[in-house]
C-alpha cells in the first residue's frame, strides 16, 4: 500500500529549497519502499495567475501530479508571515481550505515547525499538527495511514488515531481549554500534547546526495547541521526554548557529511547550521579540520550569526581561509542594560574586540542585527545604538587593510509563545516608528549601510504569533481580500489586513497588548519541556536584570527539561580525525604514474541524473546506470600549485528545459558538474576564488543553441571519459558533445565569434490568427533573398534596415508553417546581431509574431 507525501512550502521555490528540514523529510520519506515524498512550493502570483486562467491545480514538482491527488500534505511553518499562502495554495490545488469542508479521498493536511508552538490560529485550515521534531514522527505518521488505507478507515477515525500518537495534535479531536479567562488552577498545567524531540541527532537524519538546484537559491551551499538546541537564554527567543535541550553532532559525522556532500553536489561552500555554532563544543576543532580538508580545493566556510564572545582568532583563521563573505554578530540591543534584561550578557568591550579581530583577520564586512520596541526599551537606549555603530566604525578606520563597512540590520521585538516576554506588548506602532525613522536620521556614517524591517509587518506577525482560533477568520478574510506573500515587503499590505479583521469581527490590538500573568493563553495545552514556572522566574529576572547562565556544561538552572547531562548530548572530542575516513574531494590533478595503471583496477562509479526529475533539477539519488571512471591519487597541494595551467575548450548544446535556464545558472551548473567529475580546476586568486572560464555570449533566455562553448583551464590532465562523466551531472537539454585542448597561439581566451547562424519557426499551433501577416513576412523574406543574391552578383544592396551590412545570408527551409534559416555578422563594435532584432527590424515582423518564433543557434564562425 503506497503512501504519497506532499512536502509543501508555502513560500517560493528558492527559499523553501534554502531550508534544510524539507530536505531531511524528503530524505527519509522517500527511502521508505512504499512512500513516495515529493515537494510543492507557492507559485508566484503571476504564475498563479496563468494556473488559473488554464485551469491547471497546483502540481508536484517531480511527477507533476495534482497536490490534491496525495495521501497527505504537509506544510512546513517557518514564519507566521507565510499562514497567508497556506489558504492560496489549497485553493490552487482544489482541496477546500477548511478542515471541516474536507470529505473521504481529500488528503490530510498537516502542518510542522517552531510556528507550532502556537497552532490555533491555523487550526481552521490544517487536519492536524506535528509538535516538536519531526524526523522520527513521520515516519510513525506514514505507518498509521498506511494501516488506516489497509484498514479502511473513515477520514474521522484516521485522525482520531493519529491523535493518539505523542507529539500529534489535532484541532478537531482534541478540546483546548477557553483562553483569555483567569487560571482555574494555578500551576497545574492543562496538557493535552507533548513536545516530540529526538534524544541525539543521527546522521542518518541527512542526506550526502541531495537534489542539487540549478537555478538560484537563498542558501546554496552544502548545509550541515552541527547542533540543534540552544541553552543561552536569550528572552525574547522562542526557539532558544523550543528546540531544547541541546544535541550536537560528532566532528566525524559532521565531516563525512560535509566531504561526501561536496563530492556529490559540486557546491564550493559549506554552511554550518545551528541556532549558535559558536557555541558547538567542538566548534575550533570542526572548523580547523575543515580548513585542512577542503582549503586547498577553494571550498569556503561560512557560519551563521555568532555570539562575540564565543568569537577567536583562531575560528577567524580557519573560517576566513577561502572566503571572507563577512561576519555576522547579533548583540541584540545598542545598550548593555538591555542586553543585560534579554539576557545577552556581552559587553561592548567583547563585542568591540571580536569585531576588531575580524577586520584584523582579513575581513571587510561585519553585519550586526538588532531589535527595537524591547520592553522597558527608552531613547537612550537607542542613543546608544547609534553611538555602538559609529564606535565600530572608528573600530574599522584604525585597521589597516581597505574599507571596512558594517550592516546594520533593524528588526522590531515581536512576542512569542513559550518565551519569559510571551506575556509583553508589541510596542506601539506609533513609538517604533518614531525610533526607526530616528535611526534612519541618525545611522548616516559612510561605512554603514542601514536595513530595517517593516514594524507594521511585525504588528501582524504578532497578531498570528499569540492569536487564539479566531484569528484564522482574519486569515481566511485576508486572503479572499487579496493577501498573498506577506513576507515580501512589495506585496505586504497592511490596510487589507486590518479590513479583514474588521470583517472578521477582531480587535488586532487586543493579541499585542500586555497579557495578565494569570489568564490562560491559547498555546499552554502543549508541553514543550520547559515551565511555565521557570518562564515567569525569568521574566522576573528579566526585570531584576539577572543572569541566567547557559546550563549546557551541567549546571542544570530547572527549566523543565531534565538537565544534568541527562538530555543533552555534546559532541565527543575527537582523538583524531583519520584523513582516509573522508571521502576524497580530487579536484587536484592526476598523477601520471597512475594513469598508465590498468583501467580495471582504478574503476569507480558517478550517479546519473535520474530519469524521472525535472529539467530544473539534478536528483542524486541512487541511480540503476553508472559512468565508469578512473580512479586515481591526487597530487600533494604542493605538487598541484607547481603544475602549468593547461587550457581546454568544451562545446555543448542548450535545448529543452534548459534553454529556460539564464547564462549564469548554466554556468554555476557546469563549474558543479566539472568538480563532480574531478576535473582539476585552475581557479582564480584572491577575496573570491572562482574557476577561470570565458564562455561564448549569453544567448537570450528561450533560445537554443548547438554551438555554446567554454574555455577553462586545468593544472593536470583531463579526466577519462570526461564527456560522459559530465553529460552523466548535467540536466536534460545541456549536453556536452565534446572537450579539446585549446590551442592558444599566444592568447589566453577564445576570441568572439564574428558570424552566428541561426534557424527559427514557428510551430503550426501557434498561426491561428496569424495567417495574414506571415504572408506579408514570407513576402518580405523572399524580397531580401532576392536583393542578396544580387548583392553576390556585385549589384547594390538594399534593405531598409540599418543593420543591412549585419546580413550575411538567409533562406527559406519551409514555408507550411515557416522555417528560416539566416546568418548574422557583428558589428563595428564586435556586437552579433541578434536574431529577435533580425525578426522586427530586418525583416519588420510584428513583435507579438516574433514571439512565436522558436530559435535555434545552429553555428558559429571565429573567421
Amino acid at each position: 500500500m503506497q503512501v504519497r507525501f506532499a512536502l509543501a512550502f508555502p513560500d517560493v521555490y528558492e527559499i523553501g529549497m534554502s531550508h534544510n528540514g524539507i530536505r531531511m523529510l524528503y530524505h527519509i520519506l522517500n527511502r521508505i519502499d512504499d512512500v513516495y515524498a515529493e515537494r510543492v512550493f507557492a507559485p508566484w502570483v503571476d504564475m498563479a495567475a496563468v494556473f488559473q486562467s488554464e485551469g491547471v491545480p497546483l502540481l508536484s514538482l517531480e511527477t507533476k501530479t495534482p497536490i490534491r491527488d496525495f495521501d497527505l500534505v504537509g506544510f512546513s511553518l517557518q514564519a507566521e508571515l507565510t499562514y497567508i499562502n497556506i489558504p492560496y495554495m489549497l485553493d490552487l490545488a482544489g482541496i477546500p481550505l477548511l478542515s471541516q469542508d474536507r470529505r473521504e479521498g481529500d488528503p490530510l493536511i498537516c502542518a510542522g515547525g517552531p510556528c507550532t508552538a502556537n497552532p490555533e490560529p491555523l487550526a481552521d485550515f490544517i487536519d492536524f499538527f506535528v509538535i516538536g521534531d519531526g524526523e522520527e514522527l513521520v515516519v510513525e505518521i506514514v505507518d498509521l495511514c498506511r494501516n488506516a488505507r489497509r484498514e479502511g478507515l473513515k477520514r474521522w477515525q484516521t485522525l482520531e488515531a493519529l491523535a493518539k500518537l505523542p507529539g500529534v495534535y489535532v484541532p478537531q479531536v482534541h478540546q483546548p481549554p477557553t483562553p483569555w479567562v483567569p487560571e482555574t488552577r494555578p500551576g497545574k498545567p492543562f496538557t493535552l500534547v507533548k513536545r516530540r524531540w529526538v534524544e541525539a541527532l543521527s546522521p542518518d537524519f541527512y542526506s550526502t546526495k541531495p537534489i542539487v538546484p540549478v537555478i538560484d537559491i537563498i542558501q546554496d551551499r552544502v548545509s550541515v547541521e552541527v547542533m540543534r538546541g540552544c541553552t543561552q537564554g536569550c528572552r525574547f527567543c522562542q526557539a532558544g526554548y523550543w528546540y531544547r535541550p541541546t544535541r550536537e553532532l560528532n566532528v566525524d559525522d559532521v565531516m563525512r557529511l560535509t566531504s561526501e556532500s561536496l563530492k556529490n553536489t559540486g557546491n564550493r561552500e559549506i554552511g554550518l547550521l545551528s541556532l549558535s555554532t559558536a557555541d558547538y563544543s567542538q566548534v575550533e576543532c570542526l572548523t580547523k579540520e575543515m580548513a585542512r580538508a577542503f582549503s586547498k580545493d577553494k571550498i569556503s566556510i561560512s557560519l551563521p550569526s555568532l555570539r562575540a564572545d564565543m568569537f577567536s582568532v583562531s575560528l577567524a583563521e580557519n573560517v576566513g581561509e577561502v572566503k571572507k563573505n563577512g561576519f555576522t554578530f547579533a548583540p541584540e540591543a545598542g545598550s548593555v542594560r538591555m542586553r543585560r534584561f534579554i539576557n545577552k550578557n556581552i559587553s561592548n568591550e567583547e563585542l568591540f574586540q571580536s569585531i576588531e579581530t575580524a577586520y584584523r583577520q582579513g575581513w571587510n564586512l561585519v553585519k550586526l542585527y538588532f531589535m527595537i520596541g524591547l520592553p522597558t526599551e527608552t531613547d537612550a537606549d537607542i542613543r546608544e545604538l547609534v553611538d555602538l555603530i559609529r564606535e565600530v566604525g572608528r573600530i574599522g578606520k584604525k585597521v589597516k587593510g581597505g574599507q571596512k563597512n558594517v550592516n546594520a540590520s533593524i528588526g522590531t521585538f515581536v512576542p512569542k509563545s513559550f518565551t519569559p516576554f510571551q506575556w509583553d506588548r508589541f510596542e506601539d506602532l506609533k513609538v517604533t516608528t518614531e525610533r526607526l525613522n530616528y535611526l534612519k536620521s541618525a545611522v548616516r556614517f559612510p561605512f554603514a549601510r542601514l536595513k530595517w524591517h517593516n514594524p507594521m509587518e511585525g504588528f501582524i506577525e504578532g497578531v498570528l504569533s499569540r492569536g487564539d482560533r479566531r484569528v484564522g477568520r482574519a486569515i481566511l478574510k485576508a486572503y479572499q481580500l487579496g493577501c498573498r506573500f506577506d513576507a515580501w515587503d512589495e506585496m505586504f499590505n497592511f490596510n487589507l489586513w486590518m479590513k479583514a479583521f474588521e470583517e472578521s469581527g477582531l480587535d488586532p490590538h487586543f493579541y499585542n497588548r500586555d497579557i495578565p500573568l494569570n489568564e490562560v493563553l491559547p498555546w499552554e495545552f502543549i508541553d514543550i519541556g520547559v515551565s511555565k514556572k521557570f518562564l515567569l522566574k525569568e521574566r522576573e529576572r528579566s526585570y531584576e536584570q539577572v543572569q541566567t547562565y547557559d546550563c549546557k556544561w551541567g549546571d542544570c538552572r530547572g527549566c523543565g527539561i531534565p538537565g544534568n547531562y541527562e538530555d543533552i548530548k555534546l559532541a565527543e572530542v575527537p582523538e583524531q580525525v583519520a584523513a582516509e575516513s573522508l571521502v576524497q574531494l580530487s579536484l587536484a590533478p592526476f598523477r601520471a604514474a597512475d594513469a598508465a595503471k590498468p583501467p580495471e583496477a582504478q574503476r569507480a562509479s558517478v550517479p546519473l541524473v535520474q530519469g524521472g526529475q525535472t529539467g530544473s533539477e539534478v536528483s542524486q539519488s541512487s541511480s540503476a546506470e553508472a559512468v565508469n571512471v578512473l580512479t586515481v591519487q591526487p597530487l600533494s597541494v604542493v605538487e598541484r600549485a607547481a603544475l602549468p595551467a593547461r587550457p581546454f575548450v568544451m562545446h555543448y548544446w542548450k535545448e529543452g528545459p534548459a534553454r529556460l535556464l539564464s547564462h549564469l545558472n548554466v554556468m554555476q551548473l557546469m563549474e558543479r558538474a566539472m568538480i563532480r567529475s574531478e576535473f582539476p580546476l585552475r581557479f582564480t586568486e584572491g577575496f573570491n576564488p572562482h574557476p577561470k572560464f570565458a564562455t561564448s555570449p549569453a544567448i537570450p533566455l528561450g533560445m537554443s543553441s548547438h554551438s555554446e562553448y567554454i574555455q577553462f583551464e586545468l593544472r593536470g590532465e583531463l579526466p577519462e571519459n570526461a564527456v560522459a562523466r559530465m553529460n552523466a551531472c548535467l540536466i536534460e537539454g545541456l549536453v556536452v558533445q565534446n572537450i579539446v585542448p585549446f590551442e592558444a597561439k599566444g592568447q589566453w581566451t577564445i576570441t568572439q565569434p564574428l558570424q552566428a547562424t541561426y534557424k527559427a519557426w514557428i510551430e503550426s499551433e501557434q498561426i491561428n490568427g496569424e495567417a495574414g501577416a506571415l504572408t506579408e513576412l514570407m513576402g518580405r523574406v523572399n524580397d531580401l533573398i532576392n536583393h542578396l543574391c544580387d548583392h553576390y552578383k556585385g549589384n547594390d544592396f538594399y534593405c531598409s534596415s540599418k543593420d543591412h551590412e549585419r546580413i550575411v545570408d538567409l533562406w527559406v527551409e519551409g514555408d507550411q508553417p515557416p522555417r528560416l534559416g539566416f546568418t548574422v555578422s557583428v558589428n563595428q563594435n564586435g556586437a552579433l546581431l541578434k536574431p529577435r532584432d533580425f525578426l522586427e527590424q530586418v525583416l519588420q515582423c510584428p513583435p507579438d509574431l516574433a514571439r512565436k518564433f522558436l530559435v535555434v543557434k545552429e553555428t558559429v564562425s571565429f573567421q
